[in-house]
């Protein structure tokens, strides 16, 4: 199962620098064609904070949709639970997950990464396809 973000890495990457939280500054990405998941079975992990019972335990069904390559959009901002997410860990000091919260694409199958472009999370970069979610 592969797992992939549904947004481009900056958005992650510019909630945790507005909130003045240390990071890598140069983590780097593939940034994989969305019509490369297209023979694979594909699905939309929600990951909403209402559902999400914790990492040792099961996961509710409603929150996985299966997705439609050809209905998909890019989300261009990071939710609201992941920046209440980022406060909360930096106020304990204990380390935390990047991407809680944020919905995953799954996609079950082999994907080819030829030729795909490598992307760092600190480079803005504006989407053809995208959401506004």
């Amino acid at each position: 199962m592969l797992h992939f973000l549904p947004m481009h890495p900056f958005h992650v990457y510019d909630a945790l620098t507005k909130l003045e939280i240390k990071k890598k500054e140069n983590l780097l990405f593939f940034k994989i064609p969305v019509e490369r998941l297209q023979p694979n079975q594909n699905a939309l992990y929600l990951y909403s904070k209402e559902n999400f019972k914790g990492p040792a335990e099961e996961f509710d069904e409603q929150d996985f949709l299966l997705l439609d390559i050809a209905e998909y959009k890019e989300m261009r901002k990071i939710p609201s639970e992941t920046v209440e997410y980022y406060n909360a860990g930096k106020k304990n000091g204990k380390p935390f997950g990047m991407f809680h919260f944020i919905p995953h694409v799954l996609s079950l199958g082999e994907i080819d990464v030829t030729n795909v472009e490598i992307i760092s999370w600190n480079q803005e970069e504006v989407s053809a396809n995208v959401d506004g979610h």
